[in-house]
């Protein structure tokens, strides 16, 4: 996991957040996203309250559920002006890591969400769909995915879900 995502991260603070303590939580997703995309403004809220009520009541790092914020801003004051809203973990804006992962994970849309398995290896079903049909009541089936692969899991995603389109630049 190290190797893909890196090993430390920020919070809405600018305090640095390891990835030991993010890799506690029971399933970890990484989120594409960015606030100049209409979609992603509208998906954001959405996660927001997926992440606060599937972590109800509990302590960090103890959590049921983290999530990777990986900024996909075209600019640091747009990233700063995400960041006052962000409570999870991100990426800082710049850092080379976005780029790769972008590349790696062949993410050409946003909002996009990937699923961090416990082998090390990163599945991106379509998660966006399952989380707002769903809510926090999907968070049994993100556990089952973490362990192993269940291709049928989610046969199909909505066509009215929306997507922006990312530049080849990233």
């Amino acid at each position: 996991m190290k190797a893909t995502i890196g090993k430390s991260f920020v919070d809405n603070n600018g305090k640095i957040v390891t990835l030991s303590t993010i890799t506690e939580a029971k399933v970890v997703l990484m989120f594409f996203s960015a606030n100049w995309c209409p979609p992603c403004k509208a998906f954001f809220p959405i996660m927001k309250r997926f992440y606060e009520e599937v972590n109800e009541g509990r302590k960090y790092p103890r959590l049921n559920l983290e999530i990777i914020y990986v900024p996909c801003e075209d600019g640091e004051e747009e990233f700063l002006d995400t960041l006052k809203n962000i409570i999870f973990p991100c990426i800082p804006f710049g850092d080379p890591r976005i780029d790769k992962l972008q590349e790696q994970f062949e993410v050409d849309v946003i909002p996009c969400l990937l699923l961090m398995k416990k082998d090390g290896t990163v599945d991106k079903p379509p998660l966006r769909h399952l989380i707002q049909s769903k809510g926090a009541s999907c968070f049994q089936e993100l556990c089952e995915m973490t362990g192993q692969y269940f291709a049928q899991i989610i046969s199909q995603v909505a066509d009215d879900i929306i997507y922006c389109k990312l530049s080849e630049s990233g």
